[in-house]
């Protein structure tokens, strides 16, 4: 490998280890590291995250805002897939969650979130100015309600309603149940 950085790791469906670092992404067989690099057609070498989604294309989320993803061996960018062009809110991506309707939702660094399905997106800019937030995580409770979370508030994106989260707790995850946020 050619960074000592690695911002993430996720396994595929396929078992294949993938490694997000600040010089592209890495793909580990259980022998071998293969490299993707922007030489390849990702669409930044600082990639912070990585996702793979129901039907299996792995995101790459980076650090200057512009997403791709691979797929069946071919690396989809804002060149050669239109509906990726609109998928840009101007600052890194950080996050993502697939809600229960199949939309991928993406959290962009203090600016708000691009949600794709299918080959439609949309750019949500939330209600509260969020310039000098870090918004980290969306998350969909079991009435179909999606909040996202920053700083120590929590805001229901349909209404605006807010929560405060007690001083000392960190959403890191995805996996909260609807009795945890009333």
């Amino acid at each position: 490998m050619f960074t000592k950085t690695v911002y993430s790791v996720i396994q595929d469906r396929s078992g294949f280890i993938w490694l997000a670092t600040d010089a592209g992404a890495y793909r580990f067989d259980g022998r071998n590291f293969k490299h993707f690099s922007v030489d390849d057609g990702i669409s930044d070498n600082e990639i912070l995250q990585l996702y793979e989604d129901k039907i299996g294309r792995i995101w790459f989320m980076t650090f200057n805002g512009y997403l791709s993803f691979w797929y069946d061996g071919i690396i989809y960018n804002p060149d050669n897939t239109p509906f990726l062009k609109k998928a840009y809110l101007g600052s890194s991506v950080i996050s993502a969650f697939e809600d229960s309707k199949g939309a991928l939702w993406l959290g962009c660094m203090k600016t708000g979130f691009i949600v794709i399905n299918g080959n439609d997106v949309k750019t949500i800019v939330p209600k509260v100015d969020t310039r000098d937030k870090l918004i980290l995580k969306i998350h969909e409770d079991l009435n179909g309600e999606h909040w996202y979370f920053y700083d120590n508030t929590m805001v229901n994106l349909k209404s605006g309603v807010s929560r405060q989260i007690p001083a000392g707790i960190f959403v890191l995850s995805n996996n909260i149940s609807k009795g945890d946020l009333i």
